[in-house]
């Protein structure tokens, strides 16, 4: 069986399965609180209307009628809530499968060659589903990751007789775009979807090979592609773009700013560390995030304006790819699991006046300004809005995952079905 790789937008947390997750739709939104005017409340007798307090974040979910054809497990939301993909599944009484967990396609003999979906999302008027579309697809066995843009790069493995002599394996890369349109990325290096890392401009794509050691620049309107060489072993690491237009590579004590006509600074990374790839870059591209390891302790450090700065140790706790809660503000969660927001710009940190309850609260997904999190202890999921630190319960735990997208959504894939949470 081939292992799939799904590299997903956004933060995805594999979480446990039970009882299902709690619906309403459009017709039972929850009900604002803590926002009427208070005058005739006890403790008031003035008359005079007091501030209004913050209201609950309003929520609804509508359920996602899945393609028979698909793998539930496989579904992945676009970064914009505009589109869906996911692969398509053996089908009913074509050979012998055998179940491997929850959360992956069962082993299959013989196996059926499977497809990418692409799908356009729809909200039928007084609906309380969301229904597919299916807009293209193409061969794929190397899984598929969204672009920021919306663009599907999905990857094949190269079993050409050329590929196998080597020994490093490759896979065939394509884009599928809104319209159906392919760009052929061809051949990149690796046994599954590479981490593909999308300027800011969205001109280029950059991705990191090891034979011979290189950053591979692609031309995202046409494949086409360029390599810069590098004069050190280790890529692939994570990559990143800074905000002039340069890919970030972070490499023991160095950090490598290469321009697209092949131009490379190299700066010293923060003392004492070694750096291991780009964790995170701001989404307006001013402050790049790196692992920078040391022996007494794993980290992150922060290279804003051309100086180092420290992330201190609850930017991981809380997640394992840094979670951005504002344009500059990286997400902290405290040893006592209380939340707060760290800007890198100036070392300062701002507390978002919530702490999660329980002995291992676990952080699902964010989008802004939403938190998604789980209460360990009690298995319920909770949305938080960190403008307001007002927290409200949105169902059990029977998702496999949890994935975010623009404007306050939330996709929750369950064993057998997903559906979509909107916020108000």
């Amino acid at each position: 069986m081939i292992l799939r790789r799904l590299a997903l937008a956004g933060v995805v947390v594999i979480i446990a399965a039970g009882a299902g997750i709690a619906t309403r739709d459009l017709r039972a939104m929850l009900a604002p609180r803590g926002d009427e005017q208070r005058a005739s409340e006890p403790g008031n007798e003035s008359g005079v209307a007091e501030a209004p307090s913050p209201r609950a974040p309003r929520w609804y979910t509508r359920r996602l009628d899945v393609p028979a054809e698909i793998g539930t497990w496989s579904i992945r939301i676009s970064p914009d809530g505009a589109a869906v993909a996911a692969i398509t599944k053996q089908p009913a009484g074509v050979g012998v499968c055998v179940a491997v967990d929850k959360v992956s396609p069962p082993s299959c003999q013989p196996p059926v060659p499977s497809r990418a979906m692409r799908y356009k999302l729809a909200y039928p008027p007084g609906a309380i589903t969301a229904t597919l579309t299916k807009a293209a697809d193409v061969p794929e066995n190397g899984g598929f990751m969204w672009l920021p843009d919306g663009g599907l790069a999905i990857a094949r493995l190269d079993t050409s007789a050329s590929a196998l002599k080597l020994s490093m394996k490759s896979v065939i890369v394509t884009i599928l775009e809104a319209d159906g349109r392919t760009i052929d990325v061809g051949n990149v290096e690796g046994g599954g979807m590479p981490a593909l890392s999308l300027s800011a401009d969205g001109k280029w794509l950059a991705v990191g090979q090891t034979q011979p050691s290189a950053v591979r620049l692609i031309d995202r309107t046409t494949g086409a592609s360029k390599v810069i060489g590098v004069d050190f072993v280790g890529l692939p690491v994570p990559l990143g773009w800074s905000a002039d237009g340069r890919v970030l590579v972070g490499k023991d004590s160095t950090v490598f700013r290469m321009a697209p006509d092949g131009s490379i600074d190299r700066m010293p990374g923060p003392d004492g560390a070694r750096l291991a790839g780009v964790a995170s870059v701001s989404p307006d591209g001013s402050i790049a995030i790196f692992r920078a390891n040391r022996p007494e302790a794993e980290g992150a450090s922060a290279l804003v304006d051309g100086r180092w700065v420290a992330l201190p140790l609850d930017a991981l706790r809380s997640s394992s790819i840094p979670i951005w809660v504002t344009p500059h503000e990286v997400l902290l969660r405290t040893a006592a699991n209380a939340l707060q927001a760290f800007d890198p710009r100036n070392s300062s940190t701002r507390d978002l006046a919530y702490r999660m309850p329980g002995a291992d609260p676990r952080v699902l997904a964010y989008s802004e300004p939403y938190l998604m999190w789980r209460d360990g202890d009690a298995g319920k999921i909770h949305l938080l809005d960190t403008r307001s630190a007002y927290d409200v319960l949105v169902g059990t735990t029977a998702v496999t995952n949890v994935q975010p997208y623009a404007g306050g959504g939330f996709l929750l894939v369950h064993l057998d079905s997903a559906e979509l949470l909107t916020t108000q």
